[in-house]
């Protein structure tokens, strides 16, 4: 994975809708700690405000490789919907700093 920078900057409206609705100013290593920290209460919290249930966090595992990073597995059951009823979820999250500076951390469900 590259980082690639064109230095174009977001467009004005995304499709999915807001994705921040104010800007908060805060280190990235104070962030990180509060989202992913071991101690995190973050993903629990967010998890009881959205009616997710039987949240359990497996241990970040350290991979070595061309690019080093951290995995975990996260597995929760997601509330029902008028859509789609309650789902069992299984998260791989991989935390990782392709360019040595930015962090970044996706899920694969």
């Amino acid at each position: 994975m590259k980082l690639h920078d064109d230095g174009h900057d977001l467009p004005e409206k995304l499709q999915g809708g807001i994705l921040l609705d104010r800007t908060i100013a805060v280190q990235p290593y104070d962030l990180n700690r509060v989202l992913y920290g071991p101690d995190s209460q973050f993903q629990r919290d967010l998890a009881n405000l959205q009616g997710t249930t039987d949240v359990e966090e497996g241990p970040w595992i350290w991979w070595s490789g061309e690019i080093s990073h951290l995995k975990r597995v996260v597995s929760y059951t997601r509330a029902e919907t008028k859509l789609v009823k309650a789902v069992k979820a299984l998260e791989e999250q991989t935390y990782m700093q392709p360019d040595g500076k930015t962090f970044c951390c996706f899920g694969v469900c």
